[in-house]
């Protein structure tokens, strides 16, 4: 999974880490989430991801791309119920309650034999993501700063959202790469290494011949 707030490069990422899995030998495919068309978001990209999953179980792809994934919906979930103020956000775990579709997805991915996971999230500064959303005609709004906060901060980011959603750290943990001007190319080299190393670790340790198949 490719994680990060909207303007990191997910999209563009993706397509390049896909690409470059192709081309070294390994099955990949790669998945674009579509805008959900129902009110309950959190249900539509479950339900999407969902088809997508039992998709790629059932051909001989060795890897999943995916362009956003669950975590997504968690730092969504958990921006849309925290306060901005003065730019600071405040977030009271006390009053949050966990989205069921979140706890689903997690429980249905968890159930699932040799599907390992990389959950790769793209850390870039506010004024290229300011930047990049303007560029794409989308207004920068206190969701953008909000979701930008629990992807990056110490006291309540992922690793905190990780434990509220009481995700086991041996199947999901979310790994950073920063972005810190590279060009596109040096970037895409960077991620993919990242695989290489997960690659290789899960054919020494996992339980088939190289990756069964991965996210």
């Amino acid at each position: 999974m490719l994680e990060g707030p909207d303007g990191c490069g997910k999209t563009n990422h993706s397509d390049l880490l896909n690409e470059k899995i192709n081309k070294s030998g390994i099955k990949s495919i790669v998945y674009h989430h579509s805008k959900p068309t129902v009110s309950n978001s959190y249900l539509a990209y479950f339900n999407q991801r969902k088809e997508v999953y039992k998709s790629f179980i059932e051909s001989d792809d060795d890897v999943l791309v995916l362009d956003r994934g669950f975590y997504s919906s968690m730092v969504y979930s958990v921006a849309a119920h925290a306060k901005l103020n003065l730019r600071a956000v405040e977030f009271d775990k006390t009053t949050y309650n966990k989205v069921p579709e979140v706890v689903e997805e997690i429980n249905y991915l968890t159930s699932i034999k040799n599907l390992f996971f990389n959950i790769l999230v793209i850390n870039c500064q506010d004024h290229l993501l300011n930047d990049r959303l303007t560029k794409r005609g989308e207004e920068v709004l206190d969701i953008d700063h909000k979701m930008r906060y629990f992807y990056r901060s110490e006291l309540n980011g992922l690793p905190s959202l990780e434990n509220l959603y009481d995700l086991d750290p041996y199947v999901f943990t979310a790994i950073y790469l920063n972005f810190t001007g590279q060009t596109k190319e040096e970037f895409s080299e960077h991620i993919m290494k990242y695989f290489n190393i997960c690659h290789r670790w899960i054919k020494e340790y996992g339980d088939g011949e190289m990756f069964e198949q991965s996210t």
